[in-house]
């Protein structure tokens, strides 16, 4: 059987189990980019991660970054910490889902893109 990781969400909601090996591979190349960085929006991260396992590694990069990144706050590991950039599309969409509203495309569907502004807002960063 295959060593895993039952991971764990912030807000509670169910992980999921990913191979330890991949969970490793991608914690260790987060840790890697923001030592280097300091500081990085979510989405250079995911690119500067991509960027390192690009060739070596099989899967979706983006989800296991998401995946991994979001594990690690549910722990509580004090080496990873994210803050809010200020920007107004990102209050915008916090309004809109306060008053229980997320815009609609025109199907009637939630917009996706509206809620993907708000995490690639965000800043992590390094702690010593």
């Amino acid at each position: 059987m295959k060593d895993i990781v039952k991971t764990l969400h912030p807000e509670k909601k169910q992980g999921v189990n990913i191979s330890r090996e991949k969970y490793e591979i991608i914690r260790k190349t987060i840790m890697s980019v923001l030592r280097a960085n300091k500081e990085m929006t979510f989405m250079k991260l995911s690119r500067a991660v991509e960027k390192e396992v690009r060739g070596t590694f099989e899967g979706s990069v983006l989800w296991y970054v998401t995946t991994v990144k979001l594990d690690l706050e549910a722990r509580g590991d004090h080496s990873l910490a994210h803050r809010s950039l200020p920007n107004p599309a990102r209050v915008c969409d916090a309004a809109f889902r306060s008053a229980g509203a997320l815009p609609r495309d025109g199907r009637g569907r939630s917009s996706r893109r509206s809620a993907s502004i708000s995490s690639s807002n965000r800043s992590f960063v390094m702690r010593s």
